[in-house]
């Protein structure tokens, strides 16, 4: 079995480097390439593991669309933010962690976040208003409450 890298807390990027030097171009063009619609391929060789993503507008849909657990469904994000209150948009983030979790994904292509400020931007069905303030502010809440219960997993 492969020991695969793990983290506690943030790792710069430079430390990774040396992982990615031992990498032929056919290796890191398929680690690229993708194993299935949501998944891409690890490498033993270095120790990567594979890795799981999922989205759904309204939750974690996880890998399996047809007969696969029931999942946590959650409102759209944009009645999320129409009830002007953070605190929920962060507990909704808090459970799409959760629930990634238990369905062993690796990253949630979420919460939905944009800049829409009026149906005239187009597309404004599902995402969430970043903020109330400027692009430059900190990310929403619904973002911020995924990251408490984030952590490395092999």
């Amino acid at each position: 079995m492969t020991e695969h890298i793990q983290t506690a807390g943030r790792t710069s990027l430079a430390a990774y480097a040396p992982l990615v030097e031992r990498l032929s171009l056919e290796e890191k063009v398929h680690l690229l390439t993708g194993e299935t619609a949501f998944t891409l391929p690890g490498n033993d060789r270095i120790g990567l593991a594979p890795l799981a993503f999922s989205d759904g507008p309204t939750g974690v849909r996880g890998l399996e669309f047809v007969g696969g657990d029931a999942v946590a469904l959650f409102p759209n994000a944009t009645l999320i933010a129409a009830s002007w209150d953070d605190g929920i948009a962060e507990e909704v983030g808090r459970m799409l962690s959760e629930e990634a979790q238990r369905q062993h994904i690796h990253v949630v292509l979420g919460p939905t976040v944009n800049l829409h400020r009026t149906p005239w931007a187009g597309g404004c069905s599902r995402p969430t208003p970043r903020t109330r303030t400027s692009p430059g502010a900190p990310p929403p809440p619904a973002c911020a409450g995924c990251r408490p219960t984030a952590r490395p997993r092999a």
